[in-house]
């Protein structure tokens, strides 16, 4: 096999989302508080025994968490750490959440804003060397290399047609075409409502929130 084709065959795995030699908490979202049915809402993917940073309040702050699996591979623990605590070495124990295989959940609100509230519910699985990242409709990705090719730490995901109601009568829906991602804000008046659309896709970006971490995101479908 010639250079050229070895040089071809690297930059192709690379350009893939592939990732191999990883586990991560899963969190398959649901619309029923017994999670069959419809799939529905907001879910999370959370690679294991890793330290990395997720923004909450709309990206105003950053708290570092870490994923635990016990012995069996059935109970999952979710610590959290303070944001100068790039290692998580000192828990916040009041925060731990402990989530158990096959088991239904209320969604969390891993990443969200406090406009942006789940209220779907979540299935947990863990997934051992994952081929691919499913496609479920938009996805915010974080990485910790500037080029987004690494093993996801961690992403947050909605579904085609994802709403949140905000400020009780306006909401946001979110959805993919043609491998694009959008949102749509609707305002609600006096009988008449607003709306507009915003492309929600982005590039590779440095994830300046999260100073202490050197992360990356990416948002994408």
């Amino acid at each position: 096999m010639n250079n050229s084709i070895i040089f071809l065959l690297l930059s192709l795995v690379a350009c893939s989302s592939v990732v191999y030699g990883v586990q991560y908490l899963h969190m398959e979202p649901y619309a029923n508080s017994d999670c069959k049915g419809e799939i529905y809402g907001a879910g999370y993917a959370l690679q294991i025994d890793l330290c990395f940073g997720i923004n909450y309040q709309g990206g105003a702050f950053v708290n570092n968490f870490k994923v635990s699996l016990d012995d069996s591979g059935q109970n999952a623990t979710v610590s959290q750490f303070k944001d100068t605590d790039t290692s998580c070495s000192t828990p916040n124990t009041n925060f731990d959440k402990v989530y158990n295989v096959g088991e239904c959940y209320e969604a969390p609100g891993y990443g969200n804003s406090d406009d942006y509230e789940p209220t779907n519910f979540v299935l947990i699985s863990i997934q051992n060397n994952p081929h691919s990242i499913p496609t479920y409709g938009y996805r915010s990705t974080t990485y910790g290399d500037s080029q987004c090719m690494s093993n996801p730490q961690f992403y947050i995901f909605y579904t085609n047609n994802t709403e949140f109601n905000i400020h009780s009568d306006d909401y946001s829906k979110w959805y993919c075409v043609d491998n694009q991602a959008y949102e749509t804000f609707c305002e609600q008046g006096e009988g008449t409502e607003s709306c507009f659309t915003n492309p929600s896709s982005s590039e590779c970006t440095r994830n300046f929130l999260q100073w202490h971490e050197d992360n990356y995101i990416q948002e994408s479908c």
